[in-house]
């Protein structure tokens, strides 16, 4: 049982070694990586009557930060951690948590995540811990399409027996690239759909 238990303390602390962890504070933190926990850290509870904000922006340009939120458990009702999509409080808020459902996973739309915890006088529970990590954001595409005959007013295209659809599509990425074109003229429609 010994060497369990010595064995289990030896994982715990290798895993705090080789991975960042970030303790509830008031600051700013740039990253991609680690785990963030509530004050009192992976070992202890937080303290009472904190008032605390933490942000945690990406350290990649262009990601957005991710907090997967594993554990979470604070005084319901009388403690609360709220969440903003941006580098402060005045960015639009995500949520208020509070008791033992975890807030899951929280993407940044902007980079940035801001975290204010705010604790009472007394009780305090185990706190939280997330996992840390950034996300490039899946990139905006425009797409457009243009048929021969054109559709009518309710979006559908009539075509009689042999005569021929012509469709041409266009679709805008990344800075107004062109993705792909396509000009199909004069097709037949297969008899299925004649």
């Amino acid at each position: 049982m010994l060497r369990l238990s010595f064995f289990l303390m030896a994982c715990v602390m290798a895993m705090n070694l080789f991975g960042q962890t970030y303790n509830m504070s008031n600051t700013t933190i740039n990253t991609c990586s680690g785990t963030f926990y509530d004050s009192g850290g992976s070992f202890g509870s937080y303290a009472n009557n904190q008032l605390l904000t933490m942000t945690f922006c990406s350290s990649a340009p262009g990601a957005n930060i991710v907090m997967d939120f594993t554990s979470f458990g604070v005084e319901n009702g009388w403690d609360f951690l709220t969440i903003y999509d941006g580098p402060n409080s005045s960015s639009p808020l995500i949520g208020t948590f509070s008791g033992s459902i975890p807030p899951g996973i929280i993407t940044s739309t902007n980079g940035c995540l801001t975290f204010v915890f705010d604790s009472d006088l007394s009780i305090s529970d185990s706190g939280w811990m997330a996992n840390i990590s950034c996300t490039v954001p899946c990139q905006d595409v425009v797409a457009s399409a243009v048929f021969n005959p054109a559709p009518n007013g309710d979006g559908i295209v009539y075509l009689c027996k042999g005569e021929a659809l012509i469709m041409d599509g266009i679709s805008l990425f990344n800075l107004r690239f062109l993705a792909k074109r396509s000009l199909l003229s004069g097709v037949t429609l297969p008899e299925a759909f004649r």
